[in-house]
């Protein structure tokens, strides 16, 4: 299993290498050709063949996403100009003093991912899911070149984030249906609502909030200065960490009380069932936090473990 792992990840990486992000029509028909030879020599050399397919599989992987990631850019005549588009809120939406950042999911009169500012006092409560009709002021990814600092548009461009703006303030803008979808991020958004009744009582309130959900909105600025002071942010933030805390938890706790039956250990023994219980945890916790790459890397990991 691990030489298929590294052979998919050689191939992803040959592709990283290239000057253009996308699979040219001879590149097309060089894979068609090696995938031609893999089938006939498949008899007599399975391994090698699986490999070399595994290979393929992840140079045409790396070539589709890279494909997908540029189609969501949003075209220059949308840019640095007024423009009405409806769309649907996605992700939890950060709110702050002065403005709530969102993902929007643009539908019209373009489809792309838009990451957006609202600023204003008068700006209303945004739910996750809601369609909106927003006139908007957008424009093209763009990060600083700082060497070594944090490259804000690869991140973008990660995110499949097709542009950036701010919601300008205008009658224009309209809620136009309301979401009563069940969906994870709906659900996340009434617990984040749930629980902030009690963790405003809590000086660390925030920061148990973005330990349970993963949403780092409500940490105070103070407790931000201080984990900066002390190099201990990303303590604030899910990941493996966090992940396999609770699932060693569970674990422990399943085997225990597992053990307590003997008929039962008898059917199921006890660490096979916890082992079952520890992996539903982490994936239902990285399912409720967001299922980032720190957060959702963990099942993965620990299920090809």
């Amino acid at each position: 299993m691990l030489i298929y792992a590294l052979n998919f990840l050689l191939g992803i990486s040959v592709f990283s290498f290239k000057n253009i992000l996308e699979i040219s029509n001879n590149e097309w028909g060089v894979i068609l050709c090696a995938f031609l030879v893999i089938l006939t020599l498949f008899k007599h050399h399975k391994l090698l063949s699986l490999n070399g397919l595994v290979f393929l599989l992840g140079f045409a992987w790396m070539g589709w996403f890279s494909v997908q990631n540029l189609n969501t850019h949003v075209d220059d005549i949308y840019l640095n100009q007024p423009i009405l588009v409806t769309g649907v809120i996605a992700d939890l939406p950060e709110s702050s003093t002065d403005k709530t950042k969102f993902i929007f999911y643009a539908n019209s009169p373009f489809k792309s991912r838009l990451k957006l500012s609202w600023y204003g006092k008068n700006r209303p409560d945004l739910q996750t899911g809601d369609a909106w009709q927003l006139q908007l002021k957008l424009k093209r990814n763009n990060g600083y070149q700082n060497l070594g600092g944090f490259d804000y548009e690869q991140w973008l461009f990660y995110k499949q984030m097709g542009a950036t703006g701010y919601v300008r303030s205008s009658k224009s803008n309209q809620l136009i249906q309301v979401n009563h979808a069940n969906s994870i991020d709906q659900f996340r958004q009434d617990l984040r609502y749930s629980l902030q009744p009690f963790l405003q009582t809590l000086d660390f309130g925030g920061v148990i909030n973005a330990l349970i959900i993963g949403d780092r909105s409500f940490i105070k600025e103070s407790h931000w200065v201080l984990f900066k002071d002390t190099n201990t942010t990303h303590l604030s933030v899910i990941s493996g960490l966090h992940i396999g805390l609770i699932s060693g938890f569970v674990f422990l706790l399943a085997q225990f009380l597992w053990r307590r039956c003997q008929r039962c250990c008898h059917q199921i023994p006890a660490q096979v069932l916890a082992a079952y219980f520890g992996l539903l945890s982490a994936f239902l916790y990285a399912l409720i936090a967001g299922f980032s790459i720190p957060t959702g890397r963990w099942p993965v990991w620990f299920l090809s473990a």
